[in-house]
């Protein structure tokens, strides 16, 4: 029984390894794109330093010119880096530039690169991304040009599966798009060959602009946010927006997703921190949706682990309760634009999973802090452990290899190696991470990525140091339960294809069909059901078999469509309820859609919010373009009278969403005062006002002036022909 049993973790491992290497000279790919693991963003296992007497600065290089070039990415035995104009690749070891290569373009001050597929992926000052091998860094493809010339290329690319996916912004943020492109390099004869986008996405209204942000990958899609405060979840490859949201706030940082809570978190312009539930088909939970202001403005992606968010602030470094997103504590001490990057090397249940976090201060640009934080804690326990040779200020986030070094740059220009000296992982240190993981029966797919490295630590040591990891088999076991979960999986996807591949019209015929698929899908174990991201249709379609489920549908969107605000009524408050309506419909068949005796009404309330929206956006551009306080002149009034009819036809719940009206009321004002012939005084210019002091009048007669003076004059007269009718009278009678 133990030779087979042996025989078969021998296999097991053989697969699951199949596709990982450990050394960095076999290939290991490392810290391939910011924050490293798309799957498990700013967490390692990697043994980094936690005091300033491990660590020691191993070498610095000149990359370029001061701050305008990438983060750096660790891909094998190789650093990657942009200065402004080329692609360069260093020695990690000994940090000498082994190639440099020139871009097509130039990059922007942000370049957030990616590798993947054997690509690197380098985002261009021009809203492009450029291709490289990287290998020998020559040209493989280009992103399409893009004529708005004002659109950069800041956002953070992120690498999954095949495809890339970047978010473009103008300077202000007000345009710009989120795209996927296929890695594929179709023609390999032509390097500049032009990538077609797989799909774009635009927001319809408001601010358009990606301008640093990078996603998330939650199952089949990937979720993102920007200058709106709109979050979105969009099919990887398919051009299908799968759910938004808003969360009244611009966002320019990564997002971050936790398996085990299933909460996607994110950081605002604002200072906002927001979790959002994700629902298995990639909807969001609308109703969990969380925010909480930590008091200042955040360009810093959080990373979640144990429960706990961390995350930075242009002003501290704050710990919150990753269920309330409560403060647990602050560390005033630290402010940064970083990202924070955990390790779990020296978790475990001894130390209460005790984790240490690695961020730049931008108060102290030269330093890296490394916390210490374990469950329970409620206190700031950290401490400056690096200080570089140039020192400069700082807004990128550190790098890890699997020896526990930390790679960065600053604003110098410089690249920086900071080595553990005892970051190399020893037997105990297996024995150790073999102890963390979970009991066998608590073992989830999602798991896969920490056993798999636990394999890779425990091959890369020697063959004496293997024999004494006495836990190997609670590894082995580990690995054959991921397979088995594998299996499951595969089930899941075969599952969904074979839903999707289920004719349109649905017959009776079908009926076997459809209840042999409902059955592998009521054998999934629970806690896989929810993965089949399509199960909806085919329960659906269970239904669709019964003609009074059909017209039960069919009247349940009819009294959803009764419930909403008639034509006349309806504002922008319901566009959620009308959209969420319209969507329900949309699933529907065409044989359903026409039974929808309403729909006039559904689709005219659709078309009212899209026209108040456009009003409303319409105002608000013409207030920016047309209105300047401080130069209106009688000119202006036709276009101010015109900004005013506008707003005041709005619906009064809709007049809120108009930006700077008091500009266009102080225009009003200043052009009553010019037609009256008053002349403006500087207060009035820059629209202050001093009731102390009277108005100056030149060149003509005030108003009030003109009034008082008509009255005396009416008053005149009358009083003349009162006496000159009074005199005749009495030289008639002399007569």
């Amino acid at each position: 029984m133990k030779l087979i049993k042996s025989l078969v973790a021998s296999i097991v491992i053989t697969v699951i390894t199949s596709n990982v290497v450990f050394a960095g000279s076999n290939g290991l790919n490392l810290w391939t794109q910011f924050r490293g693991n798309v799957l498990n963003p700013a967490i390692t296992d990697s043994k980094t330093p936690t005091t300033s007497l491990e660590v020691k600065e191993k070498w610095s290089v000149e990359v370029g010119e001061g701050w305008k070039f990438s983060d750096p990415i660790i891909v094998g035995d190789y650093i990657y880096a942009t200065d402004s104009s080329y692609i360069k690749k260093y020695n990690r070891e000994t940090g000498k530039e082994v190639l440099s290569k020139a871009l097509t373009e130039t990059i922007s001050w942000s370049s957030r690169i990616a590798y993947g597929d054997g690509k690197i992926f380098i985002p261009t000052n021009n809203g492009r991304i450029q291709c490289v091998d990287a290998e020998t860094l020559e040209p493989l493809w280009i992103s399409p040009v893009i004529e708005d010339t004002s659109l950069q290329g800041i956002g953070t690319v992120v690498y999954y599966d095949g495809y890339v996916y970047c978010g473009i912004s103008s300077n202000s943020g007000d345009n710009g798009f989120y795209y996927a492109l296929s890695v594929e390099d179709k023609n390999t004869k032509k390097g500049d060959e032009i990538k077609d986008y797989a799909w774009k996405y635009e927001p319809k209204d408001g601010k358009k602009g990606y301008y640093l942000t990078g996603g998330a990958i939650v199952g089949n899609n990937i979720i993102f946010a920007g200058e709106k405060g709109e979050v979105v979840s969009h099919n990887l490859k398919e051009n299908k927006v799968v759910d938004t949201i808003d969360i009244g706030d611009g966002v320019r940082s990564s997002i971050h997703y936790d398996k085990t809570s299933e909460k996607m978190y994110l950081s605002t312009k604002g200072g906002n921190i927001c979790s959002i539930k994700v629902n298995a088909d990639g909807t969001f939970d609308k109703n969990s949706l969380i925010s909480i202001n930590i008091g200042t403005d955040s360009v810093s992606s959080p990373v979640v682990y144990n429960g706990r968010v961390y995350v930075c602030s242009g002003k501290n470094f704050v710990v919150l309760d990753g269920t309330t997103l409560n403060t647990i504590y602050q560390i005033w001490g630290i402010s940064s634009k970083s990202s924070p990057i955990l390790t779990t090397a020296y978790a475990n249940k001894d130390n209460n999973n005790t984790v240490y976090l690695y961020v730049f201060n931008s108060s102290s640009p030269d330093s890296v802090f490394c916390i210490k934080d374990f469950e329970g804690n409620n206190k700031e326990r950290y401490e400056k452990i690096i200080s570089t040779s140039k020192p400069h200020s700082n807004n990128a986030s550190a790098a890890v290899d699997e020896y526990g070094s930390i790679y960065f740059k600053n604003d110098s220009g410089y690249l920086f190696c900071f080595e553990n000296e005892n970051g190399k992982y020893t037997a105990s240190d297996i024995i150790s991470a073999i102890n963390n993981l979970p009991d066998i029966n608590e073992i989830k797919l999602e798991d896969k990525n920490t056993i798999k490295s636990i394999l890779n630590r425990y091959n890369s040591l020697s063959d004496e140091e293997k024999k004494t990891v006495s836990n190997i088999d609670v590894l082995n076991n580990a690995i054959t339960k991921i397979e088995s979960l594998k299996n499951i999986k595969d089930e899941v996807e075969n599952i969904i294809k074979d839903i999707d591949n289920l004719p349109e019209a649905i017959t009776i015929e079908d009926k076997n069909t459809i209840n042999q698929l409902v059955d592998r899908y009521n054998a999934l174990p629970e806690g896989y059901k929810a993965l089949v991201t399509n199960a909806d249709v085919l329960l659906n379609l269970e239904k669709k078999l019964d003609d009074d489920e059909k017209n039960k549908d069919i009247n349940e969107i009819i009294n959803k469509i009764d419930s909403l605000p008639s034509e006349k009524d309806v504002v922008l408050d319901d566009k959620e309820a009308v959209y969420y309506v319209y969507n329900q419909v949309q699933k529907l068949s065409e044989e359903k859609k026409n039974k929808i005796t309403n729909m006039d009404k559904l689709l005219a309330l659709q078309n009212k919010i899209l026209k108040v929206r456009e009003e409303v956006s319409d105002i608000r551009d013409d207030i920016w373009e047309k209105i300047d306080k401080k130069n209106i002149t009688l000119d202006d009034k036709e276009a101010v009278e015109d900004i005013i009819k506008r707003y005041n036809a709005l619906n009064s719940k809709d007049k809120k969403y108009v930006d700077n009206y008091d500009k266009v009321k102080e225009a009003k004002d200043k052009i009553e005062k010019l037609a009256a012939g008053i002349t403006l005084t500087e207060d009035d210019i820059n629209g202050k006002k001093d009731s102390s002091k009277k108005l100056s009048k030149t060149g003509g007669i005030g108003k009030e002036l003109i009034a008082i003076i008509a009255v005396i004059i009416l008053i005149s007269g009358i009083v003349v022909l009162y006496f000159s009718s009074k005199k005749k009278n009495s030289e008639d009678k002399n007569r």
